[in-house]
């Protein structure tokens, strides 16, 4: 193994990228039951630009609150809509996951409900330095990222960079980085809730998950893929030995970015360390599990060629027009670049939930995001599909 650079701490560019979270993006790799229809919703008060305000749900699950955050588009009377369920990345929140992205427009725009989870958090820093400042750190438990080599080999290097163990693990391993909680369980529960709560098209729930996200979206594609009609991962591959497929046809659309450092895309170690699966592997595990046939083929559309993205696609599977689809975004590092509005901290609260998390920078309202076509990709995409 190559020497390791020495950095200092403040020099490391990660560590750099953390200092300046209030004004950029981090999405680093990375219940007691409640009777039927009791969990808590919260109607507050709209956001600037938002046509309806959002509601706000907890459940405890595993002894712990957990919360997440709906919108229904206005005007959605009694029909039943579909539900994308949307999971932000590492250190990042569900109501700055909307704000960042400008999701709720889109919903209201193209008429479906949008969940916003909400991964469980604590304060922590990077590295060994008990100096080192402290930032918000969420993380999904995709039941993989935790675990120890798979046959593959190992999901980072001797020199790594440290991330945060989360407390409820006790000690973690030396490549350990995500929560220990049961989010596949609580996630199930969020499932139940909004299918019990919202007048919703059952054949018709997706999934879209950023990073650390995109980890959880393809855990639960492959664990409950029953329960939704296509997936949409961006920036994130499990850990080598760890690529999954779903246990039945699911659609699914990844998109990586050729820059990205935090997240590699060719098997190899980032500049940090951390190594994950190709993209390749990815969509091929995945299609294989699919039972799809034959092997890639050159995919586009309008959008992917206008905003410069190498597509390809498994388009023999089984059920109608499922395709497994690989999207390269030749500009982007580990970023949403077709989505991301820069001027909002990722790390940001909407109103919604600064009771939960008050020391946590307010999300800035109101900003235009009528040229943004990362989400009309994806749209585009699940919309197409239903589960049977």
């Amino acid at each position: 193994m190559a020497e390791p650079v020495q950095l200092s701490m403040n020099d490391h560019p990660i560590i750099r990228f953390i200092l300046k979270l209030s004004t950029c993006l981090l999405v680093l790799p990375a219940f007691l039951l409640l009777p039927a229809g009791a969990s808590e919703k919260n109607l507050l008060p709209a956001s600037p630009g938002n046509e309806k305000p959002m509601l706000r749900h907890v459940i405890h699950h595993d002894g712990i609150e957990r919360e997440y955050f709906a919108f229904v588009p206005r005007n959605a009377g009694h029909r039943k809509l579909p539900v994308v369920i949307s999971l932000h990345g590492y250190g990042t929140t569900a109501t700055g996951f909307q704000s960042i992205y400008a999701l709720n427009a889109h919903a209201q725009k193209h008429g479906y409900i949008i969940v916003y989870p909400q991964s469980t958090h604590f304060m922590g820093a990077l590295g060994t330095d008990p100096a080192a400042e402290p930032f918000l750190v969420s993380t999904w438990n995709d039941l993989a990222s935790n675990f120890t080599p798979a046959a593959k080999g190992p999901h980072c290097t001797e020199d790594r960079l440290q991330y945060p163990c989360p407390p409820e693990c006790g000690s973690c391993n030396h490549c350990a980085w995500v929560s220990c909680h049961d989010d596949v369980g609580f996630l199930t529960r969020v499932l139940d809730e909004v299918k019990n709560t919202f007048a919703t098209d059952i054949e018709r729930y997706y999934l879209l998950g950023n990073s650390n996200g995109a980890l959880m979206a393809m855990r639960l594609s492959c664990d409950l893929g029953e329960r939704f009609a296509a997936t949409a991962a961006l920036i994130a591959q499990m850990p080598p030995g760890f690529e999954c497929a779903p246990t039945r046809s699911l659609p699914l659309l990844h998109l990586f970015g050729a820059l990205d450092d935090t997240v590699g895309h060719d098997g190899t170690p980032t500049s940090d360390g951390w190594i994950t699966a190709s993209a390749a592997d990815t969509a091929s595990t995945w299609a294989i599990g699919m039972g799809c046939k034959g092997e890639p083929e050159p995919w586009g559309t309008a959008i992917t060629d206008a905003n410069q993205l190498t597509c390809t696609a498994y388009t023999d599977c089984p059920g109608r027009n499922h395709q497994v689809v690989s999207c390269m975004d030749t500009l982007a590092g580990h970023e949403w670049r077709g989505q991301r509005l820069t001027e909002i901290p990722a790390n940001c609260v909407g109103p919604e939930q600064r009771a939960s998390l008050p020391q946590q920078p307010a999300c800035t309202m109101g900003i235009d995001s009528s040229a943004l076509w990362g989400m009309d990709l994806v749209w585009q995409f699940l919309s197409q599909y239903q589960r049977r």
